[in-house]
Parts: C-alpha cells; structure tokens; sequence
C-alpha cells in the first residue's frame, strides 16, 4: 500500500535553504542594475539604451507618455502628502526648549 517517506536529511535540507538564503543576497537592491546588465547586454552600451528611452518617450507612443505622465502626478501627491505628514507627526516643542 502507502509507503511513507522518512524523515529528509538535515544536512541536505540546510544546504538547499543556505543556497537560497545566497541567491537571495546576491540580488541586494545595489547590486541588481549590475545583474539586469548582466541580463540584457544589450544595455552595456549607452546608445542602446538611450534608443530604448527615446522609444518609450517618442512623439507616436502617446499612450505611455501619458501613463507616463499619470505616474508622476501620483507620485508628486504621494511625496507632498508624506511631506505633510511626517511634519504633521514632528513632536510639539516645549516652551524650555523654544
């Protein structure tokens, strides 16, 4: 009938998970421009990537310059409410200290 699995091996279970844990560092939020390079080599060079740029932002791609566009505007109200906020949020101060 069923034959139940025994117990898996400590040391291979810690090295797969100590195999993770160093995939996982190695793509730290410095090093991933270096690793999306690494990806996409057609990015080294700058020309491609500025053709690249002009693409998206061209005058005939319209509907991303506005999607663009969209983004900043949300953004913009995002920092000025945190802006608004993290004054709104700064501790009183007392009448020795003014």
């Amino acid at each position: 009938m069923y034959k139940s699995i025994g117990k898996p091996n400590q040391s291979d279970v810690a090295q797969l998970l100590d195999l993770e844990f160093e995939t996982q560092l190695s793509t730290r939020e410095e090093d991933r421009a270096s690793k999306m390079f690494d990806a996409y080599p057609c990015f080294k060079e700058i020309k491609n990537a500025m053709d690249e740029l002009c693409r998206n932002v061209g005058g005939a791609n319209l509907k991303n310059i506005e999607e663009m566009k969209g983004r900043w505007k949300n953004f913009c109200a995002k920092v000025q409410f945190f802006a608004v906020w993290k004054k709104a949020l700064r501790p009183p101060f007392s009448i020795g200290r003014a």
